[in-house]
């Protein structure tokens, strides 16, 4: 077991930041001696596939909690990999560990377990969950699956049948206060549970004598945001996403990236006033991005646009640990969220020398579908609905993107970052390299399996 007395870990994930929103934060942080990582990927569009990656390095296909075509919100959670989950380790070394977060989602419930200490702003339940409990959702969920209601109406009649007199009347409030709350959001405020957090941060004992891992999540950047008209998430996925909200969207994300900016350098303080910078591993990134209009769409999930996958990394190593910085020679290497994990490990084990394994010449992003359950939609929707519940995979590669659909076993998009022509045999290398990492995923998770 390494000696991890005077060592601490700091994790804050600013919820929903996509990287080329971020340089006012880089510029900041950069002066409180951080560095700033560039080509950064998670390896999801969504919450719980990419926390679930940061804890376990490992993808969402092999750590498996991710959506699919039968399970989706709230019946998602990780179930695979928990031996390997960072909290749970960094217990096991003696790290006092604290989970201080603003998003329901990272949570015990959704298989995020090791942390002694929680703490979670209650006020925020409603604004991202409503007043069903996760039992509750799960049932709603099961039953929108099996019947397919068109409507409210048959969605109430199966209820009804069901002798889910409980669930329909919450549910009903529930309708209620969503229209109350939508009023309410036009005049939502910039605070969404960060200085709760902070506040909590500050009335907390941190022992000298014992290590100390504390992850943050705040959601200020993440909707949702105040609109001018209205849009329903299958507006968002069909791409018609009014105009006006769009302009409404991007406004008041930009203005949140700038508030969280200011709260984020508030944070550093209160870590100095605790005396925990000088010992201690930072790290600032981001889960995912968002969509800010791009094709049409806001929010975040089941696409694979670089708007969602791109996302700041910002590391402050202790000054006692000399870091040789390999960033100036990897102008096309990437770094995935997925190497947080070794990051850390390294870190408390004393064999953080060099920066250079966060850096592989090739990195992935996967999406298997849509997230949150859809009650309600036309045939003619159903069929986009259909061709976007697929398992995708989008591959980072020498300077090129490509998107593949492994449900169709083909290629359907190639992006050139580099000024020069694409090697006529690229599709080929990458479809080689999906395949390789398809194969070993499939191995790990057949071995995984016979463990339990």
């Amino acid at each position: 077991m390494p000696n991890s007395r005077n060592k601490n870990v700091i994790i804050i994930v600013i919820d929903t930041l996509r990287k080329d929103y971020a340089s006012m934060l880089e510029h900041v942080l950069e002066k409180e001696g951080f560095v700033s990582y560039e080509n950064v990927i998670a390896p999801s569009s969504w919450t719980i596939p990419s926390h679930a990656s940061i804890f376990t390095g490992l993808y969402p296909l092999i750590h498996g909690a991710h959506e699919t075509l039968h399970v989706k919100l709230p019946n998602i959670k990780l179930r695979r990999g928990r031996s390997l989950l960072l909290p749970t380790i960094l217990s096991k070394y003696g790290f006092n560990t604290y989970l201080l977060t603003a998003n329901p989602l990272i949570h015990p419930a959704y298989g995020f377990l090791g942390f002694r200490y929680r703490y979670e702003p209650k006020y925020l339940s409603f604004a991202f969950h409503g007043l069903l409990t996760a039992k509750e959702r799960l049932l709603l969920s099961g039953i929108l699956m099996k019947y397919a209601p068109k409507n409210k109406f048959e969605t109430i009649e199966k209820l009804v049948r069901r002798r889910a007199y409980k669930l329909l009347m919450k549910l009903a409030i529930e309708t209620f206060m969503n229209k109350l709350y939508l009023n309410f959001i036009k005049k939502w405020s910039r605070e969404k549970g960060a200085k709760d957090i902070l506040n909590k941060l500050k009335n907390l004992n941190f022992s000298s004598k014992k290590a100390n891992f504390i992850f943050i999540n705040l959601m200020e950047v993440h909707g949702p945001h105040p609109i001018r008209g209205r849009v329903t998430t299958l507006d968002a996925l069909k791409g018609e996403v009014d105009m006006r909200v769009i302009a409404s969207w991007r406004y008041y994300y930009r203005r949140q990236v700038d508030y969280i900016t200011r709260i984020i350098l508030k944070f550093i303080d209160v870590f100095n006033e605790k005396n925990l910078l000088d010992n201690s591993l930072i790290i600032v990134t981001s889960d995912h991005g968002e969509l800010l209009g791009e094709d049409g769409r806001i929010g975040h999930g089941t696409f694979l646009y670089d708007e969602l996958l791109r996302v700041p990394l910002l590391i402050k190593y202790p000054p006692h640990v000399s870091i040789k910085e390999a960033s100036d020679t990897y102008e096309y290497k990437y770094v995935s969220l997925t190497k947080i994990r070794s990051l850390v490990l390294k870190f408390v084990r004393d064999r953080l020398y060099s920066d250079e394994f966060l850096y592989s010449d090739t990195v992935f992003a996967e999406s298997f579908g849509i997230p949150n359950p859809i009650p309600y939609c036309s045939e003619s929707d159903k069929s986009l609905l259909n061709s976007l519940e697929k398992y995708r995979l989008a591959i980072y590669y020498n300077g090129f993107k490509g998107l593949f659909n492994v449900s169709e076993s083909k290629f359907e998009e190639l992006k050139n970052y580099n000024n020069e022509e694409a090697p006529k045999d690229i599709i080929e290398v990458m479809r080689t390299k999906v395949i390789r990492y398809l194969d070993r995923a499939t191995k790990f998770i057949k071995f995984s399996e016979l463990l339990k």
